[in-house]
């Protein structure tokens, strides 16, 4: 064995200098293996076996033998040779070039199936130690853990010569983690002897290379021969992989952090792609319309066919200023008293009540104009005439109206509006900079006039006097009145300041809504507004004294009164002021419908959904009459539209229709021509409309007015000529 000073010890405790030139020849005869065993029992310290077989049987008075006496001459039988060299390994010193050959062949095959049983344990244990680990480790967490690596292995590895490894082996591919029995047989120090002779003997562990043998196999063993340690590559790559999503983790909870400032909760946030503006619905038909023609709501329409007369309370065909059928009309939209339709041209036409500027067209002239039955003032008869809205660009996508305004979006996602809003008592202009002409009162907008907005809108809707605004991530925004909640933004103390605060209610501004819900669709009614998520959620916020909005309300609201000459100074209301989830709808919702007193819901399956005031038959049930009030959504007997699937409705102030899969139309509610009757009887439940056209009509669209009723569909002949 050699020291690092160069020398040699032998077997009686005495050194001799490694530079001697003592060359004598040993005796190649082999002693016999008791002697042999005696012999082990002085071996060098450096061997373990000898140590732990010397601690079984000592014995002081035999003398160590001399390593040069037992070294083997070139003439010696080879194989003899070997058989001595496996059992006195540790007390031989190979010197020779092919016995070093031959020890490196043993002490690797041994490594490697050493190697072999404990890999995968060894690697499972390193991975379980370290994983943890990564998980807490912030900035620096490779550097920490490499320490910590360092300081944790065993004092087996310091005594390992490194500078020797590091000479034949990749630095790069030995990390400091990595145990050298993986790679190299485990070597015994000096100083761990007094260690090593307390423990247990056991004779059948393999016995450990001399250090010599170690020395030797490193000198000569190849690069591409080392072990791989694509395990400890294999932790290291889920080191760094851990911390990039350490690194990820960081990124999400400043986003989360800017998240509350919004007051959003992200843990409960939904992951939504952008919508996109819908394209038009692919429907192309005639124009009709019945109710009530005072205000030439319901167009011109052909009064007599075939000698036959036509009535208010049927549906007829819509003409033009020459006279003929307005034909392929792609979409329509209702005011209390006027209407919108929109050509497959793109042209968009407006007829009826222009006193708020809500056809965003001009009709004032002094030329009278005879009508083919009536004589009208000269205005009046301009307004029922459907003429196009100048001052609009390309790329209508939606069109919607309410009492007294109307509004398109674009394909670009921009919007255009004309007409005025109104609160109880006045004119509240459609912008915060509308022009007043009183102290109170601010002046409609007649011409179409483009919302500044900085954000793309893919959906619009419509209420009495207030505009809902679905955007491209998700979001509603909303403007207009806000008095009875339907902003769903405004607080209680703010509801009735709309004169000191104009742009609180007057610039569109977003709604939140809880757990920070997405919204793919919106509707608005009178007084209220809906919203169905991406989960297939509704939410309602706006009046419900009826319980309109699906659900009941939890107390009311007192509002002040604005007007300080008053005896009250606040109104009783039943609001909900912010969006709230309306538990009992259909989560699988197509539409929605709302009158003053009642809701429309139709799903994806065909089937109408009712709930609010039943009074004068509007929900189509049969209730109690003591208590008409229907507080949660209740379907529609399957028997209500003759079997038929309802694809589209609709809801006047007090009245509902509905068109089915048959292109038949059904109303029901208190008496009216909109809804195709004249008696003073309510129908107390779904009816199919009647008409002269109606049995060779296929109705596919229709939109209601406070009084009027306006339909898409294809007639199938007039005069006896297809339209």
């Amino acid at each position: 064995m050699r020291t690092r000073s160069g020398h040699k010890y032998t077997g009686d405790g005495t050194k001799e200098s490694s530079t001697g030139t003592d060359k004598r020849e040993f005796k190649s005869e082999v002693k016999p293996k008791r002697e042999i065993k005696k012999n082990e029992t002085t071996a060098p310290k450096s061997a373990p076996r000898v140590r732990r077989m010397a601690k079984e049987e000592p014995n002081n008075d035999q003398k160590a033998i001399d390593p040069k006496e037992q070294t083997v001459t070139k003439k010696s039988d080879e194989k003899q040779v070997k058989r001595d060299i496996k059992k006195q390994e540790t007390t031989v010193p190979k010197t020779s070039p092919r016995l070093r050959r031959l020890a490196k062949e043993e002490t690797r095959e041994e490594s490697k199936k050493e190697t072999a049983k404990t890999k995968v344990k060894e690697n499972e244990t390193k991975t379980k130690e370290t994983v943890p680990k990564t998980v807490r480790l912030r900035r620096g967490a490779k550097q920490e853990a490499k320490q910590e690596a360092k300081e944790e292995a065993p004092k087996e590895e310091e005594s390992v010569n490194e500078e020797e490894v590091e000479n034949k082996c990749d630095e790069k591919e030995v990390k400091p983690k990595i145990k050298k029995k993986e790679i190299l047989p485990k070597v015994r120090s000096r100083r761990l002897a007094k260690q090593d002779e307390k423990e247990e003997p056991n004779d059948d562990k393999p016995e450990e290379p001399t250090e010599q043998k170690t020395k030797d196999a490193i000198i000569d063993e190849k690069p591409e021969e080392i072990e791989e340690i694509e395990p400890i590559v294999e932790t290291e790559d889920k080191i760094n992989e851990l911390m990039e999503t350490e690194e990820q983790s960081l990124k999400r909870k400043s986003d989360e952090s800017e998240a509350k400032e919004d007051n959003i909760e992200p843990s409960k946030r939904q992951k939504v792609s952008r919508l996109s503006v819908p394209s038009l619905p692919q429907i192309c038909g005639q124009l009709f319309s019945l109710g009530n023609v005072d205000e030439g709501q319901t167009g011109i329409r052909l009064k007599r066919v075939d000698e036959h007369k036509i009535r208010n309370y049927e549906p007829s065909l819509v003409t033009d200023e020459d006279g003929q059928v307005m034909r392929e009309v792609v979409s329509v939209a209702c005011g209390a008293m006027h209407t919108l339709c929109l050509s497959s041209d793109q042209k968009l036409y407006s007829f009826g009540c222009n006193d708020e500027g809500a056809l965003g067209r001009d009709t004032s002239t002094s030329d009278d104009t005879e009508d083919s039955v009536d004589v009208d003032s000269s205005e009046e008869v301009v307004s029922k005439i459907p003429k196009p809205v100048d001052d609009l660009p390309a790329g209508i996508a939606r069109l919607r109206a309410g009492d007294s305004h109307s509004c398109v979006l674009l394909t670009d996602g921009s919007v255009y509006l004309w007409g005025n809003f109104r609160d109880d008592s006045h004119n509240l202009g459609l912008f915060v900079d509308s022009e007043s002409d009183s102290e109170k009162t601010f002046v409609s907008t007649f011409r179409p006039k483009r919302l500044e907005i900085d954000t793309k809108i893919v959906d619009i809707a419509s209420g009495c006097h207030h505009i809902l605004l679905l955007t491209e991530d998700g979001h509603v925004l909303s403007f207009g009145d806000g008095s009875k909640g339907q902003l769903g933004r405004i607080e209680r103390t703010d509801l009735v300041s709309v004169e000191t605060n104009r742009s609180l209610f007057l610039e569109p501004k977003r709604i939140q809504f809880p757990d920070s819900a997405l919204v793919d669709a919106i509707w608005a009614g009178h007084w209220c507004s809906y919203a169905r998520t991406t989960s297939g959620e509704v939410y309602a916020w706006g009046l419900n004294n009826y319980h309109q909005l699906g659900f009941e309300s939890e107390g009311t609201v007192d509002i002040p009164n604005a007007d300080p000459n008053s005896s009250h100074a606040f109104f009783r209301f039943t609001l909900e002021l912010k969006p709230r989830l309306s538990p009992h709808l259909p989560t699988n919702v197509r539409q929605i419908a709302n009158g003053q007193q009642h809701l429309l819901v139709l799903d994806s399956e065909g089937q109408v959904f009712v709930c609010g005031s039943n009074l004068y038959s509007k929900l189509g049930l049969k209730v109690d009459e003591n208590d008409p009030i229907v507080k949660t959504p209740r379907s529609l007997p399957t028997d209500a539209f003759d079997g038929h699937k309802v694809t589209s409705i609709a809801c006047a102030d007090f009245n509902s229709l509905a068109i089915t899969e048959s292109g038949h139309l059904y109303a029901w509610g208190p008496s009216g021509s909109h809804i195709g009757t004249d008696s003073d009887d309510n129908v107390e439940r779904p009816t199919r409309v009647k008409g002269h056209f109606v049995d060779k009509t296929r109705f596919v669209d229709l939109a209601v007015g406070a009084q009027h009723t306006v339909l898409i569909g294809s007639a199938l002949s007039v005069n006896g000529d297809k339209n």
